[in-house]
């Protein structure tokens, strides 16, 4: 063993590297598979009267989930955006939009919330960035 240096490692660093191993990298998460796929449908806006009568609009909405991206775009708006993940729930999916075009018409940096429906459909809620509800979406599976 002449010429050789040897390290002895204690135990408790390879228990360490294997926990941190076992940790999901930050950002990793992907889609849930159940919402994968190009969904379309109606988005409805209310303004603050709706409820009483108030006005709304009603605009289209283009989605495609995959496993590591996600998209939308809102035709008769002119914008679209992509969409990061934040976190998953047993309940839904919270995606922060990024605008990709349509700065003037749309808002930049909204929460958009998924969740599974009945049959094949996905209800989408949309918050302005300071978590005020603005519109929901109710959309059918495309492909």
């Amino acid at each position: 063993m002449a010429g050789r240096t040897v390290f002895h490692i204690p135990r408790w660093v390879f228990a360490a590297m294997f926990f941190v191993s076992a940790l999901p990298a930050y950002g990793a998460e992907q889609s849930p598979s159940g919402l994968m796929g190009t969904w379309a449908g109606p988005g409805i806006q209310f303004d603050s009267t709706a409820t009483r009568g108030g006005e709304f609009s009603v605009w289209a909405v283009n989605l495609t989930i995959g496993p590591d991206a996600v998209s939308i775009t809102y035709p008769s708006l002119e914008c679209g955006c992509f969409w990061t993940l934040e976190r998953i729930t047993d309940h839904a999916a919270y995606y922060r939009e990024t605008l990709t075009y349509g700065q003037s018409q749309c808002i930049d940096q909204g929460l958009a919330v998924v969740s599974p429906m009945d049959g094949p459909k996905l209800r989408v809620e949309f918050y302005h960035p300071d978590t005020v509800f603005l519109a929901v979406g109710h959309l059918d599976r495309v492909e």
